[in-house]
């Protein structure tokens, strides 16, 4: 997703700044002329510029000692110190003059403009959808909030092209949000809709439509069977037709249509044979979503139920080979934490840096208001990475003042303990764009933002840049952060100046899956970096490349012995989940630290995840778009 915010300027007349000047030199000649320059002719409300006097005699010699005093014939829309220090006020003219010795300056005209209008950042504030029923006339509007007119779009409701695409006689009104229509196929319908802002600015979210009713259908009776990594698959769906009352339609012939998901790298998917073939080279979980469709004259009519599988890539290799680098299974689905019910926390949480010092794990997360709709950054504690606790000081940072680079909001927190202090390096967006903060405490709920602020700037990234994690390799600082849907190195010897190495090394994506790598989080484990990033895969059924689709979203693992170039192995590690699952829409954004006793994955949304790898342990966290079943915040994994 990006987001670009065009700031709308107001425009305004211009001030006129003339300084009056009284006394003379006192150690010079007698003053003939004073001079008044200024850096700019324009200022914008609530900044400051000098003014400069300087005093000639009559053979053009600077006057030395010379007295100024200053003027502004407009002090409504500017005023002038003592010192020749103006302040814009207001959108108008004024004019200033400096004078000494009884003679005066020619007038001097600043232009003052008011400050830039940001845009209201834009969020879409639907959770949930009403269920819906096969048949019955079905209506909900998806509600955006933010400044600017909106486009919607929406996959898999929305008409498209070839046999790969599921509508379910749905669609979704491009400047209303409204999804409409009457429902042929009863099941989950997974739905992606996104808003595009006028100036650019675009938010996605993920959500399933839940479908009830009966008809003629067609039912498959079957799922797919494991594969294995490098093996050769075949899988045929066996299905057939049923009445209302159960009973066989025999005669009749069907074409599964594609809905959503991905087909694991490798295989085919054939609708009209209901085959799933080939060699699958990526091992992970693959949940993908079909119907039947009615093919042959003089059968029943085309209705049917969606089904949705998890097509299980098994690597071919130990995972133990690649710690970190295995299939994660889940074991829980409680949540750890959750949004508040009001307040700065209220609408969304997610995107949490977990750090340890000594008994206390420290989770910084960011949180989305309900009511302002900026993004904060807040802290939760807790002696057994399971029951968190908020502090009472929450937010711990917080958008700044209007105008400035983070004034939209403060998110994305990644944090590291020293010894001595913790330092937080941040996305912080603004009328600019997203840039990258730096800021230090002693405690973790006290910060300073450092005065360069912002530390990292990228021309041309607006949403996406944000940083992922920080390794600190002896003296140096390493920065893994995403932007425009690449993983980059960037370096520093204090946090604050920093040296861009550019994008890291993968290998070619296959086919072209991955479509966008985002989110690392890299671990330093003796001499060998281990990185684990959100990856999106590609939503084409039988190997066509069509885009991000519901379901695509997932955890990947690489290693590399320089932190530069790096190795993929049995990705994803971690896929969304099950039907009806709160981590159903996708996983990504891990966070990761070394722990002594047992390793933590979390999912989209924070989701914690346990396993026990003897040569390497690690815990990782994550965020999550909040669909129906989607609480934001973790619930338990393990690995054997």
């Amino acid at each position: 997703m990006r987001n670009v915010l065009v700031p709308t300027w107001i425009a305004v007349g211009s001030v006129l700044l003339a300084a009056c000047g009284g006394g003379g030199g006192t150690g010079g000649g007698s003053i003939a002329s004073v001079m008044l320059t200024a850096p700019s002719n324009a200022l914008a409300v609530g900044n400051t510029l000098q003014l400069s006097a300087t005093a000639k005699d009559s053979s053009g010699n600077a006057v030395s000692g010379a007295v100024f005093t200053y003027f502004s014939d407009n002090t409504a829309a500017a005023t002038v110190s003592a010192t020749g220090l103006v302040t814009a006020v207001a959108a108008g003219a004024a004019k200033m003059t400096a004078a000494a010795g009884g003679v005066t300056s020619a007038a001097l005209t600043i232009t003052v403009t008011a400050t830039a209008v940001a845009p209201t950042p834009l969020v879409v504030s639907t959770s949930n959808l009403a269920g819906a029923s096969v048949g019955s006339a079905y209506s909900q509007t998806l509600v955006a909030t933010g400044s600017g007119t909106f486009q919607w779009s929406a996959l898999t409701i929305a008409p498209g092209t070839g046999s790969s695409n599921g509508l379910n006689n749905l669609s979704i009104g491009a400047a209303t949000g409204t999804i409409s229509g009457t429902p042929k196929y009863a099941g989950i319908q997974p739905i992606v809709a996104t808003v595009t802002r006028s100036d650019g600015a675009a938010v996605s979210i993920q959500t399933e439509l839940y479908i009830g009713g009966t008809a003629t259908q067609w039912v498959i009776n079957n799922s797919p069977a494991a594969a294995t990594q490098g093996s050769s698959y075949s899988f045929t769906f066996d299905t057939n037709w049923i009445w209302h009352g159960g009973t066989a339609f025999l005669g009749c012939t069907t074409s599964l249509r594609w809905v959503a998901g991905s087909v694991p790298p490798g295989l085919s998917f054939n609708g009209l044979a209901g085959t799933l073939k080939g060699t699958p080279l990526i091992a992970g979980h693959y949940p993908i979503t079909l119907y039947g469709s009615n093919v042959q004259s003089g059968c029943a009519t085309d209705a049917s139920v969606m089904y949705t599988y998890d097509v299980l890539v098994a690597p071919a290799s130990s995972p133990a080979t690649h710690p970190g680098g295995s299939n994660f299974s889940r074991t829980g689905t409680t949540p750890e934490l959750s949004p508040s019910v009001s307040g700065w926390d209220g609408l969304f949480i997610g995107s949490p840096s977990v750090v340890k010092v000594g008994g206390t794990y420290s989770m910084f997360y960011e949180g989305l208001s309900n009511s302002s709709y900026l993004y904060s950054i807040g802290l939760a504690t807790s002696t057994n990475a399971v029951s968190w606790t908020r502090v009472s000081t929450n937010p711990v940072l917080s958008a700044g003042a209007s105008g400035s680079w983070d004034s939209h909001g403060v998110r994305y927190p990644s944090v590291v303990y020293d010894g001595a202090q913790y330092r937080m390096w941040y996305q912080g967006s603004g009328p600019g764009g997203t840039a990258i903060g730096y800021a230090t405490s002693p405690d973790g709920k006290t910060w300073t933002e450092n005065a360069a602020n912002p530390v990292i700037t990228k021309s041309g990234v607006i949403s996406a840049y944000a940083p992922g994690s920080i390794v600190q390799n002896g003296s140096q600082f390493v920065m893994y952060y995403s932007a425009d849907g690449y993983v980059g190195q960037a370096v520093s010897a204090d946090g604050v100046a920093w040296t861009d190495n550019g994008p890291a090394t993968f290998p070619s994506n296959t086919s072209g899956y991955v479509i966008e790598f985002a989110r690392p989080a890299v671990v330093l484990d003796g001499s060998t970096y281990r990185m684990w990033y959100g990856r999106i895969e590609d939503n084409g059924a039988g190997g066509a490349v069509t885009g991000a689709g519901p379901y695509n979203f997932g955890i990947g693992y690489a290693d590399s012995p320089d932190g530069k170039n790096w190795t993929t192995y049995g990705n994803p590690v971690l896929a969304s989940s099950a039907a009806g699952a709160w981590d159903r829409p996708g996983v990504g954004a891990p966070a990761v630290i070394k722990d002594d006793l047992q390793a933590l994955v979390c999912r989209w949304a924070g989701q914690s995840a346990w396993r026990r790898d003897p040569a390497c342990v690690e815990r990782i966290r994550g965020r999550c778009h909040r669909s129906s079943n989607c609480p934001i915040e973790g619930s338990l994994l393990s690995m054997a």
